[in-house]
């Protein structure tokens, strides 16, 4: 583990956000470092006191890089470089710009009219074997209600499905671009879920929908799924903002 004096300076520049300047620092740091996978990062108060923030601020700043599937928080023992940290995200998606509020939802609003246009184009051209493949992920996920990364495999596979059912190599490569944040979304969104049902039922109104090459109401359903998706991750995310809902 690296000690308080082999840590660079972590601290924010001036005139930007705090939480957000120090995670990004702390990214940087993280990425740049020595640090392989499964080693253990220096103390939270060594990180905070390297940053000159609080103790509470580095927390943020590191639960931002936990939800990105960065690091891995232990209760009691302290933080980990995550062991699937090489393959989480592609060169296309930089880690910087998923950190924060308001990047994570703008991402988030991209993928959600990305998706609603993929479904909408699929349910025109979708054949045989996209349908029966399709199928095939629904009734996994259907089957995995106590299978949290089963579920989450089948409902990727799911959305890449419809991307290649769309025909447009674009859609496509945008949406494998994501797949990595996808799976880091989708586990922690389903980590937090008690059941699943709703899940399923979103995905299963959307096939339905393709099935019958209603591209309108392939579109809305999709739409309505993106829209819970979003809930889901701000739940998991900012979950002070939901305590009374």
């Amino acid at each position: 583990m690296a000690q308080i004096n082999d840590l660079p300076d972590l601290s924010p520049p001036p005139r930007e956000d705090t939480s957000l300047a120090v995670a990004k620092n702390l990214l940087n740091y993280v990425l740049n470092s020595d640090l392989r996978r499964g080693d253990r990062l220096p103390s939270e108060r060594d990180l905070a006191q390297a940053a000159g923030v609080s103790r509470s601020v580095m927390r943020e700043a590191l639960k931002s890089l936990g939800f990105l599937g960065l690091i891995e928080v232990r209760p009691g023992d302290g933080n980990y470089l995550a062991n699937t940290q090489s393959a989480l995200l592609p060169e296309v998606i930089e880690w910087s710009i998923l950190l924060g509020e308001k990047p994570t939802r703008d991402v988030i609003e991209a993928r959600t009219y990305i998706e609603v246009a993929v479904a909408r184009i699929a349910a025109g051209r979708r054949d045989r074997s996209h349908l029966e493949y399709l199928r095939a992920r629904l009734d996994a996920m259907r089957d995995a209600q106590h299978d949290r990364a089963a579920f989450r495999d089948a409902d990727v596979a799911f959305h890449l499905t419809l991307a290649r059912a769309s025909g447009n190599v674009v859609f496509v490569d945008i949406l494998n671009s994501m797949h990595a944040l996808l799976r880091v979304w989708s586990t922690k969104t389903l980590e937090a879920s008690e059941d699943l049902t709703s899940y399923y039922e979103e995905h299963l109104a959307v096939f339905d929908a393709v099935k019958a090459q209603d591209s309108v109401a392939a579109a809305a359903a999709m739409s309505r799924h993106m829209s819970r998706a979003l809930e889901r991750i701000e739940a998991v995310m900012y979950p002070h903002d939901h305590e009374t809902e």
